[in-house]
């Protein structure tokens, strides 16, 4: 920490978040009930009988990655579907998304957090297990655990990495603010930890979406940065690629899927961003965290400083959850 100690932030942090703060547990965060309770969002459900293809047109109405499925009679929730789920068990099985149900595809067994888990105990579950979103269950004695068929009553909401990161920044900017201090100093992570776990892949503009959703797949990312014309191009990525634009996932489903456009001739130079934010090395984890939140950003090139013509990695939301967690920082994030 920059001018001051562990023990005095600590000691900040017991008094501007009382209501939060848990006996014998540092924590920053609270429980997701009370997250949850304070925003009070409509549950987004679609049933076992809809077709993929309109509930992905609710999704992305919503702009939500995932959507709570239930019985036809709208009594139970019985699974959940997401954008990955799209993409592995329809498009790359060559299924048709206007004629496969979703009872037949969505996961069932959810892994449902309790409303008095705290954000920290969510964002241990999100890493661990490789989740975006978990479910929030009002009744549920256990912390975690899977569920099917529960009670549309009983499921307060989703909460998701975005949520969890944006819930931090708000947290500290909120402390930062109240004692006349830059949140960097509570925030004093290097940019080094955030991408030594981090990896990437890339793509040129000229080939098919297909192509780039099986990269996807191949290299489990959710994003692919666009070689600019004239890179070296490198699969995985060295020096020498120049980030052009980026593709992710939400660029299929707004911009093929929804635009009734065909993935097999459409271009990735045609759906993707152009000359997408970058951040360098120097980067603060405060400023990374805050464009990330801000802009509803799942990934963010990281390029050399100076000619920022050398891509170096790519950071995604869920490196920043899980430094979170990392045992080295958690003093500085009161987790």
């Amino acid at each position: 920490l920059v001018a001051t100690t562990t023990e005095q932030m600590l000691g900040r942090l017991r008094t501007t978040l009382p209501a939060v703060w848990a006996t014998g547990r540092r924590t920053l965060f609270g429980t997701v009930g009370q997250m949850k309770s304070a925003h009070d969002e409509e549950l987004l459900t679609t049933t076992e009988s809809t077709s993929v293809f309109d509930a992905l047109m609710v999704m992305n109405e919503a702009k939500h990655g995932s959507i709570l499925v239930t019985d036809d009679k709208k009594e139970l929730v019985t699974g959940i579907f997401t954008e990955r789920d799209y993409l592995v068990k329809i498009k790359l099985k060559n299924r048709e998304s206007k004629s496969v149900k979703m009872g037949q595809v969505m996961t069932q067994e959810m892994i449902c957090a309790s409303a008095h888990a705290t954000l920290t105990d969510c964002a241990y579950q999100m890493i661990d297990h490789h989740l975006r979103h978990l479910p929030i269950r009002t009744d549920a004695e256990k912390k975690f655990a899977r569920h099917d068929d529960v009670p549309v009553e009983q499921i307060q909401g989703l909460v998701s990495i975005k949520d969890i990161l944006k819930h931090l920044m708000q947290g500290c900017e909120g402390i930062a603010s109240s004692e006349g201090i830059d949140v960097d100093s509570l925030l004093n992570v290097p940019t080094s930890a955030l991408i030594e776990d981090a990896h990437f892949a890339t793509i040129a503009a000229d080939e098919t979406v297909f192509r780039a959703l099986e990269k996807m797949q191949e290299e489990n990312v959710g994003a692919l940065v666009v070689e600019a014309v004239g890179s070296k191009v490198g699969g995985r990525g060295g020096r020498g690629i120049t980030v052009g634009g980026i593709l992710t996932e939400r660029d299929y489903l707004r911009k093929v899927i929804c635009a009734g456009r065909d993935s097999n001739t459409t271009l990735v130079g045609d759906i993707m961003t152009p000359k997408p934010r970058c951040v360098t090395p120097e980067s603060t984890y405060a400023e990374i965290l805050k464009l990330m939140v801000n802009n509803s950003f799942r990934h963010i090139p990281v390029v050399q400083a100076g000619n920022k013509k050398d891509l170096i990695n790519v950071i995604s939301a869920r490196n920043l959850l899980s430094v979170v967690i990392r045992p080295e920082y958690v003093s500085i994030f009161g987790v």
